[in-house]
Formats: C-alpha cells, sequence, structure tokens
C-alpha cells in the first residue's frame, strides 16, 4: 500500500499512468517534460531497461490496450482518478486568439490537467486535441462533448476499458465507448497535444516512426480496425472523408 501511494502524484491529484514499449530512452526527457514522475507500464521483458532509466515500472504483458487497461485498473482500484498519456510527449500549447491566425504558447502538464480537472464536470473522460493543424480552430467551439480524443486521457473511476480486439483506433473505440454510456466526452480545444506520432500513408498503407520502438503495425491493421469499429458502432459511426476515419454521428 505504501508502494502505491508513491505512485499517486499529490500536487495534481490523479495516477499518472504511461503505456510504453521498446522505449526506455524516452523516460528521463519525457519525465523531464511533464516534471513529474509517472508510473510505466511496460512488457515484462524490459522492466530491467526502463528501470536502469529510472523509471518506477508496472509489468504487464504486452499489447497497448491491455496496457491500457492495467493503468486504469490500478488507479481505479484505489478510486483515484486516471491520467493516461502516451510514452512520444513533445509538449502541449494552448492557443490564445485567432486574429486571424492562431497564437499559442507553450503550457505545462500541470496547467493541462487542472484545465481537464475544471473542466470535466459530470462527464468521465476529458482531453484535449491533437490535431496540430490550428487552421481548422473555432474559438466559438473551444470546449466540444463530442469528439475522439488521442494520446492523453483524464480518466475518473467508469466502467469502459480499452477493446483488446484493436491495435490502433483502440482510444477512438474508448472514446465512443465513454460517448453513449455517459452522454458525452469533454475535447479541450483550445488546448493541443505534441507528440512524435507515426506518420501514415493511409493511400500506400505506409508508416514512418519519427522515433523507433513502440506498438508494431501492418498495412492491414487499418482497414480491418476501421471495419471493425464501423460494425461494432453501426448506429453511432459515419465515415469521414477521410480513408479509416470515423466521426461521430
Amino acid at each position: 500500500m505504501k508502494f502505491l501511494k508513491k505512485l499517486y502524484n499529490e500536487e495534481l491529484g490523479v495516477f499518472i499512468g504511461i503505456p510504453s514499449k521498446s522505449r526506455p530512452f524516452r523516460v528521463k526527457e519525457q519525465e523531464k517534460l511533464m516534471g513529474c514522475k509517472p508510473t510505466w507500464f511496460v512488457p515484462k521483458e524490459e522492466v530491467k531497461q526502463y528501470e536502469d532509466e529510472g523509471a518506477i515500472v508496472i509489468p504487464c504483458e504486452t499489447g497497448l490496450s491491455v496496457q491500457r487497461n492495467m493503468i486504469l485498473e490500478e488507479s481505479f482500484k484505489n478510486n483515484q482518478t486516471c491520467l493516461m498519456l502516451d510514452d512520444d510527449l513533445k509538449g502541449f500549447k494552448e492557443i490564445i486568439s485567432k486574429n486571424p491566425t492562431p497564437i499559442t504558447k507553450d503550457v505545462s502538464l500541470n496547467y493541462v490537467v487542472e484545465e481537464l480537472k475544471n473542466n470535466i464536470n459530470i462527464f468521465k473522460i476529458a482531453g484535449n486535441s491533437s490535431v496540430s493543424n490550428l487552421f481548422w480552430y473555432n474559438p466559438g467551439s473551444r470546449i466540444s462533448i463530442k469528439g475522439l480524443l488521442v494520446a492523453l486521457f483524464l480518466v475518473k473511476p467508469s466502467t469502459p476499458r480499452f477493446d483488446v480486439n484493436l491495435n490502433i483506433s483502440e482510444d477512438t473505440d474508448f472514446s465512443i465507448q465513454h460517448y453513449v454510456k455517459y452522454g458525452g466526452v469533454v475535447k479541450l480545444n483550445y488546448l493541443r497535444n505534441y507528440f512524435n506520432m507515426v506518420k501514415i500513408d493511409r493511400d500506400n498503407m505506409k508508416f514512418k516512426k519519427p522515433i523507433e520502438g513502440g506498438i508494431d503495425w501492418n498495412k492491414d491493421d487499418f482497414p480491418n480496425s476501421y471495419n471493425y469499429l464501423m460494425k461494432k458502432w453501426s448506429g453511432v459511426l459515419r465515415p469521414s472523408k477521410t480513408q479509416y476515419e470515423v466521426i461521430i454521428k
């Protein structure tokens, strides 16, 4: 119990978990960017590599949804709000005006978490926008309750879990689960996540990782996950104009 209490971030009032695979080199840089000590959930065979980099580690089975679910379980069993973020963080920005083009400023993780906590309201999950193209930002829609969250989640104790049948788009499915069960997800459009995200050529089904490690994908994952989601949530989703992406109706 003392060990579990140590994993809880008293300052932010959340349990912070990061699912990671084959990226122990990210520990020092990411923890410096975050300004705090998270718990890394990594494959059992990689525990020592992460601990050698100074990480607090909980071993788990390999699989992004499996690792994400273990983070939720560890947090919720102590009735703690969970902050989950990906292992390729670059930073956060706040859009402070759009006149006529967006003006942004760098903000800290602490600031982001406080904004999420202040706006989550009656819902169980909140996150930021990971769309880096600021052209589409609408100052009249700073907060939305119908959207898909990516890379960072603030989650209150709740029942939805990540679908282990999905190798990608598991965050899309998780957002939809919350939307259906609780009537919405809180998305702060004025805060932007910046991560070293995989570059995807959907036409040729090719992937380019800006940093090494992480979960391995193949060219069939996108059409397979798209078809799976459209079948699972046929009454909730519609196709987007972009290949293999979905939108809540």
